[in-house]
Parts: structure tokens; C-alpha cells; sequence
């Protein structure tokens, strides 16, 4: 969509200082933060380095499990160990979904 209406608005240091913090902190631009607002969603803050350490140990060990099901071959633990990884892979996705997905909110709804 071709944005086409410019607004123009007035902020003390301090308003321009927060807006400029939580932008970066979202790992957004002002302007999207700001139309993210409008519509109706907050962006959830950018996670640290250390919650993408986590992932991927989550991801490496499920990749363990894995290979570890490849050399049990079709025995019973080899179907237990391929089970286990593929949660692990299913807790990952949902972790990642419920701290990096933004958030509807009803401010002005």
C-alpha cells in the first residue's frame, strides 16, 4: 500500500528519547512502530541475545536427538528418540511464537 499522507508532530526530548527506545527495542522503525500503534498491535520487545542462545541450544539438541534416532535405526528407541526431538522442535516454535509474534491490543478498540 503507497503511503501518501505525511503527518508532522511535536515531541519533547524526553518523547522523542522514549519513542526512539522503544522503537529500537522492538527493532522497528519509529514510523512503523508508530502505524503498528495506530492499528491496533504492540510490538513485543526484541529479545536479548541470550533468548536466541536458547533457541538454538533447543535446536541443536533436537538435531542431536535426531541423529542419535538415525543410528537406533527403527528400534523402539530409536522411535522415542525421534519423538523427543520432534517436541523439542514444537516447544521451540512455540516459544519463539509467543515472545516474537506482536500482540493485538484493545486500547482503541
Amino acid at each position: 500500500m503507497k503511503r501518501t499522507h505525511r503527518r508532522e508532530f511535536v515531541m519533547n526530548d524526553d518523547e522523542a528519547r522514549d519513542l526512539a527506545d522503544k522503537a529500537r527495542s522492538a527493532c522497528m522503525t519509529e514510523s512503523g512502530l508508530i502505524r503498528m500503534l495506530i492499528s491496533g498491535y504492540q510490538p513485543p520487545p526484541h529479545p536479548d541475545k541470550e533468548f536466541f542462545n536458547d533457541m538454538n541450544r533447543l535446536l541443536e539438541s533436537s538435531d542431536r536427538l535426531i541423529e542419535a534416532a538415525k543410528h537406533a535405526g527403527k528400534s523402539v528407541g530409536g522411535a522415542i528418540l525421534t519423538k523427543e526431538a520432534n517436541e523439542l522442535r514444537t516447544l521451540r516454535i512455540a516459544i519463539e511464537r509467543k515472545y516474537l509474534t506482536r500482540k493485538e491490543t484493545d486500547v482503541w478498540r
